[in-house]
């Protein structure tokens, strides 16, 4: 079952005349995923600014904004497409940065592959603070992971290795910047979140704010202070060392549209500024909406015996456009689990009973959980 679909990129300029092809994944509840670029609808907004082709081919036409609305597996996905009349730099890249305890950095180098631009041999640009960095390995439109390794010398028959497996950076498709921290001899890579806008969870809203050109350069603590303006309130955000971004979660969100900026503190001076991840037509808006759900449940046969089957369907409809994340039922009536997964695109799921139960009328309770409608 699909959980949900991500796009190489959910917002990006495109200058007039020239085109994009969508690169679309579909990720389902068992953890795996595949691409599903050809086999998912796209629809535009408006044809005068992008247009869309059956296969995920945009193409500017004209300057201003239009949404892509990608559609599979029951699932819905925007894009944002901001037409220019300038050119746009659409390179990707890749940010390394090694960090040894002994600071010792002598003859240190990184092999790197799968760039999709060039595999070969790296050398470190400049060691600061304790930390050597490559600050830009290009990667292809394409990319979504880097193989690297650590090597002390140039000869792979006598060059002492840091870690000794191939290691992968894992790069989200349609990132323009991958920052990733490496610690000699630590396996796990400390790899930064991106920031696509607000995220919305358990009925609160979290705002993250960077400065794209501060993160790349690691100069975001010379940012003093950032609030969060919504709908007017400001409230002031914290900062996060780990995460290079400052954060505020705004708690139990109630239905309604929200219009918000940053208040960013830099050198004495204040600047008020939109989302640089969430910014159409000159503002940046999140809209949450808590739709009124209604469900009908059918069981056919209505009653069956230790050697048969029943199916449960669910007629679950809405005053929303509306994603469920999530619904399954309690099976612990006729001696299954006390929680069995239905398909969210079916709305259905086989019963079976247990030999051990009594005979009678059973409750199977059902919840479909986490039913939220954002635009």
């Amino acid at each position: 079952m699909v959980r949900s679909l991500e796009p190489d990129k959910t917002n990006y300029a495109l200058e007039v005349g020239k085109s994009h092809q969508t690169a679309l994944n579909a990720k389902y509840d068992d953890g795996s995923q595949r691409t599903v670029t050809n086999q998912a609808t796209y629809v535009s907004s408006d044809m005068q600014v992008a247009t869309v082709t059956a296969k995920g081919l945009v193409k500017a036409v004209a300057k201003g904004t239009a949404t892509i609305k990608v559609t599979y597996g029951g699932k819905t996905t925007n894009i944002t497409v901001t037409v220019t009349t300038e050119p746009v730099n659409d390179k990707r890249y890749v940010q390394f940065n090694y960090i040894r305890p002994d600071k010792d950095y002598k003859d240190w180098n990184l092999w790197v592959w799968n760039t999709g631009v060039k595999n070969d041999q790296i050398d470190f640009e400049k060691v600061e603070n304790g930390v050597a960095s490559v600050m830009m390995i290009e990667i292809g439109p394409q990319a979504t992971g880097v193989g690297f390794v650590l090597r002390k010398g140039t000869d792979w028959n006598t060059a002492k290795q840091d870690f000794p497996d191939d290691r992968l950076i894992s790069v989200t498709p349609g990132d323009t910047f991958t920052k990733v921290k490496v610690t000699s001899m630590v396996k796990e890579l400390d790899i930064l979140p991106s920031i696509r806008g607000p995220v919305l969870k358990d009925g609160n809203m979290t705002f993250m704010y960077r400065d794209d050109v501060l993160f790349q350069s690691g100069q975001m603590p010379t940012i003093t202070g950032v609030k969060v303006k919504v709908n007017g309130m400001e409230q002031l955000m914290i900062y996060d060392p780990a995460k290079e971004w400052f954060s505020y979660t705004l708690t139990n969100v109630k239905s309604g549209t929200y219009e918000y900026t940053f208040l960013v503190t830099k050198d004495g001076n204040t600047t008020e500024v939109t989302d640089p991840h969430n910014t159409i037509n000159g503002k940046s808006v999140v809209e949450y909406f808590i739709p009124v759900v209604t469900i009908k449940s059918n069981v056919n046969p209505s009653s069956i015996t230790s050697n048969e089957n029943a199916v449960l369907t669910l007629n679950v409809s809405s005053d929303q456009s509306t994603t469920y994340k999530e619904a399954y039922m309690n099976l612990t009536a006729l001696g299954g689990p006390s929680k069995v997964k239905i398909d969210t695109d079916l709305m259905e799921q086989t019963l079976a009973v247990k030999d051990s139960i009594a005979t009678g009328l059973k409750n199977i309770p059902v919840v479909i959980s986490e039913v939220l409608s954002t635009s």
